[in-house]
């Protein structure tokens, strides 16, 4: 059984086929495990509610999305956590009306409702804009995690000293950064391929989770990188990207 970290489809086809592997997801304040699915390669699902649960995609306001569209996924039902202090927990776990549920955990985790179960996106907080476009920064972590060579990534943006906003990509492990870029120039569309640089390891917080804001800037200049000219690089880089 997977958990903890978002399952790549890269590693769902690496394993799916070799045993039986459940991937599955949960936040602690749902006594970690809330829906799974098994994994048989391909698109990585995290499946449907387990016995017990009840799972919505809402948007901003609270309004449930149709199938198909992205939205933060809450969590209802017998297994949510409680806070002793009763002020906390009616925070934390505050009702939804329109679903009729009493109490409910926001996810903070975007997802998109499938017909055989929830993608996960991202987080809701990850979702930023670069040169115009929405970005997802989860999808990019996606991309990143899939290259030949990579066991770890992560991506962030950064602003320059001339005050523009590039995306930067960070890569673990052993990587050809050159033939990186063409296989992203293929799997992004265009105007998003990050810059890169290698790091030993990405930061995470307690939690788990990623610590983007621990992630270096401005870039070491490294030979073959696209930052070899430090932030003018990576200026006149962010321009032509966006021409």
């Amino acid at each position: 059984i997977l958990g903890g970290e978002a399952c790549s489809e890269t590693l769902a086809e690496r394993i799916a086929g070799r045993t039986v592997v459940w991937n599955t997801y949960g936040p602690t304040e749902a006594t970690v495990v809330t829906t799974a699915a098994r994994l048989r390669g391909g698109r990585p699902t995290i499946g449907t509610p387990l016995a017990g649960w009840k799972v919505a995609v809402v948007d901003v306001d609270g309004t449930v999305v149709p199938e198909g569209q992205d939205g933060e996924l809450v969590i209802g039902g017998v297994g949510l956590a409680r806070y002793l202090d009763p002020a906390i927990d009616a925070a934390k776990f505050a009702p939804i009306p329109a679903l009729g549920w009493e109490r409910a955990y926001h996810t903070g985790d975007r997802v998109r409702l499938g017909p055989d179960g929830l993608d996960f996106i991202g987080r809701v907080d990850d979702q930023v804009k670069i040169n115009g476009r929405r970005v997802e920064l989860g999808e990019v972590d996606a991309a990143l995690t899939a290259l030949p060579g990579v066991q770890a990534a992560a991506s962030a943006v950064r602003e320059t000293v001339a005050g523009n906003r590039v995306l930067v990509g960070y890569l673990v492990g052993d990587v050809n950064l050159g033939a990186a870029r063409v296989l992203l120039a293929e799997r992004l569309p265009g105007g998003l391929v990050p810059l890169l640089t290698m790091v030993d390891e990405i930061p995470r917080g307690t939690s788990g989770k990623i610590n983007r804001s621990a992630l270096p800037w401005p870039l070491a200049i490294e030979e073959g990188g696209l930052d070899e000219f430090g932030e003018l690089g990576t200026w006149l880089t962010s321009l032509v990207r966006e021409h």
